[in-house]
């Protein structure tokens, strides 16, 4: 299973806390680490590099990088995943996604190795004989997984799910558009329409996520609020109604 981080040029500080909060979970597994790096000067398509190379905080890690000009905010790794879905660095069975302003705590690594188990087991009980080779979109193959809305954007899910939304995502959207997609709510846009993940598959609720404590993580002088995903072991830190503390540009969603 593949760790997909999805992040942006301007928030390396919240990045490198992520890599340090895994790095000191015990986790060992770095090579299945993907950082997309939204709002890059150029578009480069995955390739290992030390963490330490474009993040001087971040641990001494080797993880796989793709780095691509467009901005969706929470959705590029969603689209950069179709991109590059069959490269070696990428391809897999599952992935977990999540994005850059969490944290893990110290159950994440045991936490991790008991999911890749379980979808082992899932794999040995079903055959992907029946799929149909035009339309991935069966209830068995097609599983995605996370807590109730809002999930911001944090899920599990296998490789079949990518092979349904394809293109889906390669329309740049804003923070409220997005927004408006994790509420469960297509939009229309260039005349497409834009659908949320869990139209691409079989989604498994894991109730709701729980809400924590309240501090400046990040010590930009706005306080985040946490909000904990017991199954993953991950903790996703919110500017609550707001964006923009790591650009100096705060402003309501």
């Amino acid at each position: 299973m593949k760790i997909v981080i999805n992040s942006n040029v301007r928030y390396k500080k919240p990045l490198a806390v992520l890599l340090q909060s895994i790095y000191d979970s015990g986790f060992q597994a770095f090579e299945n680490i993907i950082i997309v790096m939204s709002q890059s000067a150029k578009n480069t398509p995955p390739m290992r590099v030390n963490a330490q190379e474009f993040i001087p905080d971040a641990p001494n890690i080797e993880i796989c990088l793709i780095e691509i000009t467009m901005n969706s905010f929470d959705f590029t790794g969603f689209h950069s995943l179709y991109i590059y879905s069959e490269h070696p660095l990428i391809k897999t069975d599952y992935y977990l996604y999540l994005l850059d302003t969490c944290t893990v705590d110290l159950t994440f690594a045991e936490k991790y190795n008991n999911i890749i188990t379980e979808n082992k087991i899932i794999q040995i009980m079903t055959t992907y004989k029946e799929i149909d080779i035009i339309s991935y979109h069966h209830p068995i193959y097609t599983r995605i997984v996370s807590y109730d809305f809002p999930q911001s954007s944090i899920f599990m899910f296998d490789k079949y799910v990518i092979l349904n939304y394809q293109n889906n995502f390669s329309i740049p959207l804003t923070k409220r558009e997005g927004l408006s997609i994790e509420d469960g709510k297509p939009i229309i846009k260039r005349g497409r329409v834009i659908k949320p993940l869990k139209s691409f598959g079989q989604f498994t609720s894991l109730g709701q996520r729980i809400r924590t404590e309240t501090k400046d993580i990040y010590n930009t002088k706005y306080p985040r609020t946490g909000f904990y995903y017991p199954r993953f072991g991950i903790t996703k830190w919110i500017l609550l109604g707001q964006n923009g503390d790591f650009t100096g540009k705060v402003k309501p969603n």
